[in-house]
């Protein structure tokens, strides 16, 4: 609801593999959602693919990993340029 209303800047979402949670986030409307796992799959889906929504497998994730993931994703931003023709795809169907 938040992303929805744009009152965050992202979401994150948390089940034992991350993939439930990274389908289910995938069908809702505006979500671009990325299975993350460390500080470099989180950096680059943002850079790469403007994802707002982050999957992450609980099971396979420390504490001290997600603070990382956590700070890449807040100084991240997308690269456009080559990457723009995917966004455009997604944003115009």
């Amino acid at each position: 609801r938040a992303m929805k209303e744009k009152t965050c800047d992202f979401a994150m979402g948390f089940c034992r593999t991350g993939q439930g949670v990274n389908i289910l986030a995938n069908h809702l409307t505006g979500v671009r959602a990325a299975l993350i796992f460390d500080e470099y799959t989180a950096e680059h889906s943002i850079r790469h693919n403007c994802a707002n929504f982050f999957s992450v497998p609980e099971k396979y994730v420390s504490n001290d990993e997600l603070n990382k993931m956590i700070k890449a994703l807040k100084n991240a931003s997308f690269d456009g340029g080559r990457h723009m023709t995917r966004m455009k795809k997604t944003i115009d169907g």
